[in-house]
């Protein structure tokens, strides 16, 4: 698990985007070459990552404010993603896996998963 943990970081340092780091790995589960119930660890380390970026406009614009704010973010997704991965890693694994394989048992499934991912940010923006 910290291998792939150390890998999603690495990744997602070297593109400074969560987004390729995550489509880097769709093909490598596709293809069968990485267990997707071994893609935990390297999605939460590219999660970690992901505000890498956003240091670096901080600190390239001087807002010592903003630096604050994004390391403090960055120091708190940290200690609870290890925190999770040290001690909680088989639930979270089982509960995930778990949802992912409820939602991919039918059709209908599927489309009221991605309807709850969809309307639940439209329904709390709304609001």
């Amino acid at each position: 698990k910290w291998t792939m943990f150390l890998l999603g970081c690495g990744v997602c340092l070297l593109t400074l985007s969560v987004s390729v780091a995550l489509t880097v790995l769709v093909p490598l589960v596709a293809k069968g070459q990485i267990r997707r119930a071994n893609t935990l660890p390297y999605i939460a380390g590219a999660n970690i990552t992901t505000l890498a970026d956003t240091l670096v406009a901080a600190i390239l614009l001087g807002n010592q404010d903003a630096i604050r704010v994004v390391v403090a973010v960055t120091l708190c997704v940290t200690v609870w993603t290890l925190f999770l991965l040290t001690f909680c890693y088989p639930a979270v694994r089982r509960f995930c896996l778990g949802v992912a394989r409820r939602a991919l048992e039918s059709p209908q499934r599927l489309v009221a998963f991605v309807a709850v991912l969809f309307g639940a940010p439209l329904l709390l923006i709304a609001a």
